[in-house]
């Protein structure tokens, strides 16, 4: 079994009123969630990161300190698009830069829809050597993985239910799932935990 875990990203501008939905950066607080969790990850080693290309997941990344063998940006984390406007339209980001803190993304997945991406991802994982893997990305996008491990495959967007909204990951919460050889063995070990609850 593979250890795939998931880190949500800090709190972003969206959040708080102060940017757009695309592609806004942390907020002051979400910068501060990024640094808080650098404690968690000082002593911990990964085979591979792979973090969403969009700025805040790449950030949260990039403060939290986190380090392994291989680090990869991968547009099958980008967030999902909720709503069909050109508000929720990657394309308007197209062509889009990345810092070389890790590798630059080869899938140009940026409007293929939320479910195919999480799809080709698991497959992907299934068949790469690494064992210790941990993403960087965002809550609705988790949330579609979450749904894959458990059975439920999403082939478009998702939509979310209340009970679904309360699966969402919290802001740098942090989840694990056991990836298996065939998704029949794919199992979630925890969700949404508070690495600030650990670190105490």
């Amino acid at each position: 079994m593979k250890s795939l875990y998931l880190v949500r990203h800090g709190q972003s501008r969206n959040q708080i009123g102060q940017a757009g939905w695309l592609d806004p950066d942390l907020s002051e607080e979400g910068v501060r969630q990024a640094e808080r969790i650098r404690c968690y990850f000082s002593d911990r080693n990964y085979d591979l990161i792979i973090s969403s290309p969009l700025t805040r997941a790449r950030r949260t990344f990039n403060l939290s300190g986190a380090r392994a063998d291989r680090c990869e940006f991968d547009s099958r984390l980008v967030e999902c698009a909720m709503h069909d406007t050109e508000e929720y339209d990657y394309r308007r980001l197209l062509p889009y830069e990345t810092p070389d803190f890790a590798r630059p993304d080869p899938f140009n997945m940026w409007k293929v829809p939320s479910g195919q991406r999480i799809e080709s991802l698991l497959a992907d994982i299934r068949n790469r050597p690494e064992q210790q893997i941990l993403l960087f990305g965002h809550c609705a996008i988790f949330y579609v993985l979450l749904q894959h491990v458990e059975g439920n495959f999403i082939q478009g967007e998702p939509e979310f239910s209340d009970e679904g909204r309360k699966l969402l990951m919290d802001n740098t919460a942090l989840s694990e799932l056991a990836i298996g050889d065939s998704p029949e063995d794919d199992r979630v070990v925890q969700w949404n935990l508070n690495i600030q609850d650990v670190l105490v």
